[in-house]
């Protein structure tokens, strides 16, 4: 069974570039342009990860998480990627829930999908063991 990852981002071409490269990792890829689209996506569907952008219209990333923070199951993790490499925008995605911080040159090399599959699987791993 393929992981599921939902790309939040403004940016088509990262998009684009980050769907391609999931996809060739083995995961099923969704794409949404804006922070709305992107919890509307998330709410219709089963994901196992979010790749979230910070600054988009719309609904930021910030806004996303904070929306996350109110939903009633536990949502799945969620990869910021932003090209801020800033101590209080990482500090402010974690404290709202975010799983990791990364820039996006990092998230756009050709090795980020293949650790963030092995990454995703230990989570699953770990929850299904926890559940038993």
């Amino acid at each position: 069974m393929h992981e599921r990852v939902l790309i939040v981002d403004d940016n088509e071409d990262v998009r684009r570039i980050l769907a391609l490269r999931f996809a060739l990792a083995g995961f099923e890829v969704r794409d949404a342009a804006d922070g709305r689209a992107g919890l509307a996506a998330l709410r219709a569907g089963s994901w196992d990860l979010v790749l979230l952008d910070l600054v988009m219209p719309e609904l930021d990333g910030f806004e996303f998480l904070a929306e996350l923070q109110d939903a009633p199951e536990e949502p799945p993790p969620v990869v910021v990627i932003t090209q801020y490499d800033d101590a209080l925008y990482r500090q402010r995605a974690l404290a709202l829930g975010a799983a990791q911080y990364v820039g996006k040159s990092s998230a756009l090399d050709r090795a980020f999908p293949g650790a963030v599959r092995d990454w995703v699987q230990e989570l699953k791993a770990q929850r299904a063991s926890l559940a038993r």
